[in-house]
């Protein structure tokens, strides 16, 4: 249990470098941002993706609906293919 709670939190810092790699290219493409760190991995966790996350065919991303508006925190937004 013990050795389960260090790979968890050696993971921290790679977590928060993608955090901050989609935030600022969001920011980039002019879409507002409006979530918090925690915001995101629990989105991502709650997708059940986060290993599976990235800009390749057949990887999963972060999703507006239509492609329009700002990241948020939602019930109805999802990471999605």
């Amino acid at each position: 249990m013990k050795g389960m709670a260090k790979t968890k939190m050696e993971a921290l810092p790679v977590l928060l470098e993608r955090f901050f790699r989609q935030r600022r290219s969001a920011q980039r493409r002019g879409i507002p941002w409006q979530l918090d760190f925690w915001q995101w991995l629990e989105i991502w966790k709650t997708s059940g993706h986060l290993e599976e996350r990235g800009r390749r065919k057949g990887q999963y991303q972060m999703c507006r609906e239509g492609d329009a508006g700002l990241f948020l925190e939602c019930p109805d937004r999802h990471a999605g293919k």
